[in-house]
């Protein structure tokens, strides 16, 4: 006799609600970045390199729009994405190169260092989630004319990820609020940003934590290794 299937678990409502949420502010992330691209088209037209830098950012934006828009539609099945090897180098990389234009838009200085050749396992898409609305947040925050600045490195056998910038502090008292779904210190703030990086965080054995003062804020992510240093990997200078 065959094996009979097992069952799978119907999300709550709560828990389809906040994915719901979660995925319509990943749309919003991506199709503003493409927004601030097309913008700077007719400005760059004659430039080859903006040209093909532009061609492969639509394609890879759009491809995971669709994604996006297909989990959407299939929201009562479970992420069921394996965990995976993943380049964090090629990740930053990728995230760095969508929010740049946006920087350079909103007039905000970016910073960022060498790139370390690490693997983490885990599921792509949500680690690329985690970046980019980690520094998405940053962003928002540091505004017109501050700075935001990138770390990554090595941590005994975890990365450490860090985004820094120079805005508003944020008060001690809220350091936890500001992780909860829905909560949001900013006017127009959908409070699921940083509620979908502690999510993504925890759910790689990670730890996510927010330190702030006059000096600036910056969030800090612990995520474990699991695989060794990627052979033959060059940071970005």
């Amino acid at each position: 006799m065959r094996p009979k299937a097992r069952a799978q678990k119907r999300p709550s409502p709560e828990a389809l609600a906040f994915q719901d949420a979660a995925r319509l502010h990943e749309i919003r992330n991506h199709l503003t970045a493409l927004s601030v691209s097309a913008q700077m088209f007719p400005r760059k037209k004659d430039d080859p390199v903006f040209l093909g830098s532009f061609e492969k950012l639509l394609t890879r934006e759009t491809d995971r729009l669709l994604e996006l828009v297909r989990c959407f539609m299939d929201r009562t099945r479970p992420e069921l994405e394996p965990k995976v090897p993943v380049d964090w180098g090629c990740l930053m990389e990728r995230v760095l190169g969508l929010m740049a234009p946006v920087f350079q838009e909103k007039g905000t200085k970016l910073e960022t260092g060498p790139l370390p050749a690490l693997r983490i396992k885990g599921r792509e898409c949500q680690l690329e989630s985690l970046a980019l609305n980690l520094v998405r947040n940053a962003l928002e925050s540091a505004g017109r004319g501050g700075t935001v600045r990138i770390s990554n490195r090595r941590e005994g056998r975890s990365l450490e990820f860090q985004v820094w910038n120079d805005g508003p502090s944020i008060p001690r008292e809220l350091w936890e609020e500001i992780f909860k779904p829905y909560f949001s210190t900013k006017r127009d703030g959908t409070g699921m940003g940083l509620a979908i990086c502690r999510w993504v965080v925890r759910n790689h054995g990670g730890d996510l934590r927010v330190e702030s003062s006059a000096a600036g804020t910056s969030f800090r992510a612990r995520l474990p290794l699991g695989v060794g240093r990627k052979p033959k990997g060059k940071g970005r200078k």
